[in-house]
């Protein structure tokens, strides 16, 4: 049978208590890290939000901007059309 010594040499328990602090502080820095990130994840996401917003209201803009053209189109195109007919018609007269 193997002999078993039953005692700990005082380096081997300072390097182990070295080693857990160093995880320790590893994990740690770890998540502090992961909640910075997650910040700025969230703030990107916020923001890119808002730009999608932005562009949804823009291109409502110019939807409705261009419907008002062609509104203006066609009320151009009857005025005109009126015009020439009382034109033909004073051109009938004289």
């Amino acid at each position: 049978m193997p002999d078993l010594r039953k005692d700990i040499p005082l380096p081997t328990i300072i390097a182990l208590v070295t080693l857990a602090m160093a995880l320790a502080g590893g994990w740690t820095d770890l998540k502090a890290s992961i909640t910075s990130t997650e910040a700025k994840v969230f703030d990107h996401d916020r923001r890119l939000g808002e730009i999608e917003a932005d562009g949804k209201a823009g291109r409502a803009d110019n939807t409705r901007v261009l419907q008002d053209i062609a509104e203006i189109k066609t009320d151009l195109r009857y005025l005109r059309q009126a015009m020439e007919r009382d034109d033909a018609l004073v051109n009938r007269r004289q």
